[in-house]
């Protein structure tokens, strides 16, 4: 039996790793001007959704040049007077900070990764899990499966292990949403046993929710 099991995950990993290395070539493909262009109809299908719409603690991610364009859905989100947060990561944890304003995102310090993160004023900001938790988590990643929820990150777990401490405490737990580009979604995403389903995932084709919709994962 732990043999079996050392090796599936073994597989999951070796799959994973394939995966990740042949998603990064395909979204690097992808000329910046079309990215700009797909994460504008990913807005405009995130923006008319009802998650959206309805939530009014969001987290967001901060995108990098790799991902869809998370800035124009924080501004909205911002001038409709939703709390907003950002992650903050650090070796091997993440967490979500509040944001006041773009110029308050535009005033981040930067990691040498070239993220955006609340640094040195935490105790001025609240933190998600402390205040009540979150109603909505827009999710970045490497791969998207509306088969299962599937998502596919950067290969760290720092999705997975917060949302597990998330689920663990009395906080509000988020709907998820994966934010994709078209290529980026695929038949199946390899999924281990602490890997986190989404609710739905969003692309320039729109909104679709998984079938796996509001279930966890085993601790």
């Amino acid at each position: 039996f732990f043999l079996g099991w050392q090796i599936s995950v073994m597989t999951c990993r070796a799959l994973k790793a394939g995966l990740r290395q042949e998603m990064k070539q395909v979204i690097m493909s992808i000329p910046m001007a079309t990215r700009l262009a797909k994460s504008e109809n990913v807005t405009k299908h995130v923006l008319s959704s009802q998650q959206f719409q309805r939530a009014q603690r969001i987290g967001f991610y901060l995108s990098l040049r790799d991902e869809v364009n998370t800035l124009p859905l924080l501004e909205a989100a911002l001038a409709a007077g939703k709390t907003c947060f950002v992650p903050r990561y650090t070796a091997d944890t993440m967490d979500f900070y509040s944001i006041a304003s773009m110029s308050d995102v535009e005033s981040l310090p930067k990691t040498k990764w070239h993220i955006s993160q609340p640094e040195d004023d935490l105790e001025t900001r609240a933190e998600a899990i402390a205040s009540g938790g979150m109603d909505l988590i827009l999710v970045p990643g490497r791969a998207f499966s509306v088969l299962g929820g599937g998502r596919l990150g950067r290969g760290k777990g720092y999705y997975d292990t917060y949302l597990q401490r998330l689920k663990a405490s009395e906080a509000t737990f988020p709907f998820l949403l994966g934010m994709a580009f078209d290529e980026q979604l695929v038949a199946q995403v390899p999924m281990g046993e602490h890997d986190w389903p989404l609710d739905a995932i969003v692309s320039p084709r729109g909104l679709a929710t998984t079938e796996r919709r509001g279930q966890g994962v085993s601790a």
